[in-house]
């Protein structure tokens, strides 16, 4: 077994967990099990390349490794190491499946939020008018921010014409009325 064997396939799997969003993959053990080598060897050269900056490490518990020239492919620019793989995922992308992407803008959208995001996308492009999409979250979350990006994504989709209205409702004012934010909407 040589280094570029290991090479290879951390490559292969690095992409596969950005893609997938599957980053066990990462780990020392388990590059050991499917390449049926002892983990010692396998953490060793792991360990090298990280050193020769071929490889990334998500100091997480147990670490993973990650391809740089992967990372490449996806981040603008890749660090050698990350505390979590959240942060590694909020890193600045190149580019995004979707070119031009309104919600690029939005923190998460490349890691906690994809799924959340890819429903916006859906419940928007629905058809008819759409689905209703109520966001709710703590204070100071962003809710109005990503309201507005929905806005601008349909705006962007010829969902609704450029010069239309946007207007956001706080709804925390309504609290102790919700028979009065029920007749708002």
């Amino acid at each position: 077994m040589s280094v570029s064997t290991i090479e290879k396939y951390l490559d292969k799997i690095s992409k596969s967990a950005i893609e997938n969003h599957d980053f066990d993959l990462l780990e020392t053990n388990n590059i050991a099990q499917k390449l049926k080598l002892s983990r010692s060897t396998v953490s060793r050269y792991l360990n090298e390349g990280y050193k020769k900056g071929e490889f990334s490490k998500i100091q997480t518990h147990p670490i993973k490794f990650i391809s740089i020239r992967i990372l490449k492919k996806y981040f603008k620019e890749p660090f050698l190491n990350y505390d979590t793989v959240q942060k590694m995922m909020d890193s600045e992308r190149i580019h995004s499946t979707d070119s031009g992407d309104i919600f690029n803008a939005v923190i998460g959208s490349g890691g906690s939020l994809v799924n959340q995001i890819e429903e916006i996308k859906t419940a928007t492009l629905y058809p008819g008018k759409g689905l209703p999409i109520m966001l709710m979250g703590p204070s100071g979350s962003g809710k109005t921010f990503l309201a507005h990006k929905i806005y601008d994504y349909c705006v962007q989709k010829n969902l609704v014409a450029k010069n239309s209205k946007f207007q956001s409702l706080n709804c925390a004012q309504y609290f102790n009325n919700p028979e009065l934010l029920s007749s708002l909407l």
